[in-house]
This record gives structure tokens, C-alpha cells and sequence, in this order.
């Protein structure tokens, strides 16, 4: 069995940690998108949580909304429900 010349054990071990440390910075970096797009992503979620907890508490503001921001579709169902809360109201029955 050939021994490895201690130069070329040396470039070996070198490369292994520069690997493994690209390894773990990767992994760091990843971790730390990763919760950043759970907190982004759970945010509204809570808000939402929060208001269904106060309508269970009875102690909720009825006539309250919640926000709807950023999508525009979102925003698009809050101007229709907004003329649909302020539209006059007929009564068919006579």
C-alpha cells in the first residue's frame, strides 16, 4: 500500500475543512432564512388566531376588521366588502 506524501495529506485535510466550514455556513445561512420565512409567514396567521380567540372570549369588537394588506386580490375583496357594509339595504316585503 503507497503512503501519501505529507503534501498532498496536507491539501487533503486542508480541503476537507474549507468544506466542511462552506458546510456549516450553509447550513447557518439556510437555518436562518428558514425562520425568517416561518415568522413572515406565520405573522398573519396569529392576527388571525388572536381575533378568533376574542370572538370566542365574547369580548370582541363586532363592528372591528381585520387588515388586509399586500395581495392585491386581498385588497380588491376589502373594497368590496366595504361598499357591501355601506350599500342601502332593501326591503322586498311590503
Amino acid at each position: 500500500m503507497p503512503s501519501c506524501p505529507p503534501k498532498v495529506l496536507g491539501e487533503f485535510k486542508e480541503l476537507v475543512f474549507k468544506l466542511l466550514l462552506i458546510g456549516v455556513v450553509a447550513m447557518l445561512l439556510f437555518g436562518a432564512l428558514t425562520s425568517l420565512l416561518g415568522q413572515a409567514m406565520a405573522r398573519p396567521l396569529n392576527i388571525v388566531v388572536q381575533a378568533i380567540q376574542q370572538l370566542a372570549s365574547g369580548e370582541a369588537d363586532l363592528s372591528a376588521r381585520l387588515p388586509v394588506r399586500g395581495h392585491p386580490l386581498g385588497l380588491a375583496l376589502q373594497q368590496a366588502a366595504s361598499i357591501a357594509r355601506t350599500a342601502p339595504v332593501q326591503d322586498d316585503a311590503h
